[in-house]
């Protein structure tokens, strides 16, 4: 039986690994291309990373989403297996919800695409200069 102490410390061990591991593919990450392909695999991996789901439901016990998946798979528990894979698709939609709001609030940022091309193609107004008005002082 798993001791409190041996299930945090096992987690601490799994999150330190986990964030070593994120941050070393972070080269790799910035060779993918654009900004939003970067930003999509980043989230990927950290989606199936960092997502927990419940493997001892009697305890209360989390693990891993994708471990509680392919151990409950390969001991035939399918049930278990598709709750875990529902948070790590609820972890997705969340993330897609984000990578969306990201989208339109950079779209009204910019003042939306029709907007900013017709207000680009049309020419300045001159500036008009204005007279500076000097403080005359009386001289006594």
């Amino acid at each position: 039986m798993l001791t409190q102490f041996g299930y945090l410390s096992a987690w601490s061990i799994y999150l330190v690994a986990a964030v070593v591991f994120y941050f070393m593919l972070w080269p790799l990450f910035k060779r993918l291309g654009p900004r939003p392909v970067q930003l999509f695999f980043r989230a990927l991996v950290a989606v199936v990373v960092f997502t927990p789901a419940i493997s001892v439901p009697e305890q209360g016990l989390w693990a891993p989403a994708y471990i509680v998946a392919l151990v409950s798979l390969m001991q035939h528990d399918e049930v278990r297996a598709l709750h875990a894979g529902m948070f790590i698709a609820g972890s997705l939609c969340i993330i897609g919800l984000l990578f969306a709001l990201e989208y339109i609030l950079g779209k009204l940022g910019k003042g939306g695409g029709q907007q900013q091309a017709s207000k680009s193609k049309a020419k300045p107004k001159p500036v008009a200069k204005k007279a500076v008005k000097e403080r005359i002082e009386p001289h006594c």
